[in-house]
């Protein structure tokens, strides 16, 4: 084999061994992006997670609000008539919708511990993707 033909093969041999090395690193890349994704994923889950809770709550708040208007607009029908049965079911209609009201001054507290537990989830696995990206 002349000097010619060796070096051309070493060459070559060279070429393959930078080549297996940047395979070797592109194929730890694509699994570190495929973790990520997966982690993302899993983010993407939380968050939905969170926003149906908030759309729940969202619905009960907007079906008290329809109870209150009810009740705003039977009430002026029975105001006058104490002790018929149709006011003191309103008056204690009313009763409810003042405890609910003043659960309701609590769900403030309620939205910041659950964005909180949220926020406990999620950090975990935004470190991750960090850690990977």
């Amino acid at each position: 084999m002349t000097t010619e033909v060796q070096s051309i093969y070493t060459d070559h041999r060279q070429a393959r061994e930078i080549q297996a090395v940047w395979l070797k690193d592109i194929n730890e890349l694509r699994a570190k992006h495929s973790k990520a994704l997966s982690l993302l994923a899993q983010v993407e889950a939380l968050i939905h997670e969170y926003d149906a809770e908030l759309h729940g709550d969202g619905a009960a708040i907007c079906l008290h609000e329809l109870q209150i208007q009810r009740h705003e607009l039977e009430w002026p029908a029975y105001k006058d008539t104490p002790g018929d049965p149709e006011y003191n079911e309103l008056v204690a209609i009313h009763g409810q919708l003042k405890e609910e009201i003043e659960m309701g001054h609590q769900g403030s507290e309620h939205y910041r511990q659950l964005s909180a537990q949220y926020a406990t989830k999620m950090h975990p696995l935004l470190e991750s993707i960090r850690s990977l990206i």
